[in-house]
């Protein structure tokens, strides 16, 4: 009986060791994904800083660089916040381009990368 049950603990013991190997993993996985999720969000503000503090034609160029950048919508929590800060970059060099040249081409940032980037 005693022999049966000293398995059987040990068993359970080296099941939730294997389970907590597995959480810890799986939290530093999580841990790295978000460090170079802020990294990502990080350059895109750099980005709009240099876009908002230069001309009109360089603006277009680091506004052509944000979109050419594939969208990523997802169901992961990173995957809307990339998405977030990237189209928030976008919308706000668009603004700066508005404001700096006096034109309004629309919500499209193709059409202001044609006009500018060229």
């Amino acid at each position: 009986m005693y022999k049966r049950m000293t398995a059987l603990l040990g068993a359970v013991i080296v099941v939730l060791l294997g389970l907590v190997l597995h959480l810890n993993f799986k939290y530093r996985m999580e841990l790295l994904s978000e460090r170079e999720l802020w990294f990502v969000v990080r350059d895109f503000d750099k980005e709009r800083d240099l876009a908002v503090h230069s001309e009109p034609k360089d603006a277009a160029q680091y506004l052509m660089g944000l979109t050419t950048i594939a969208p990523r919508e997802g169901t992961s929590p990173n995957e809307n916040i990339f998405e977030y800060a990237r189209a928030s970059s976008v919308r706000e060099i668009m603004a700066y381009l508005r404001t700096k040249t006096g034109e309004d081409l629309g919500d499209d940032p193709q059409k202001w990368i044609e006009k500018y980037a060229k």
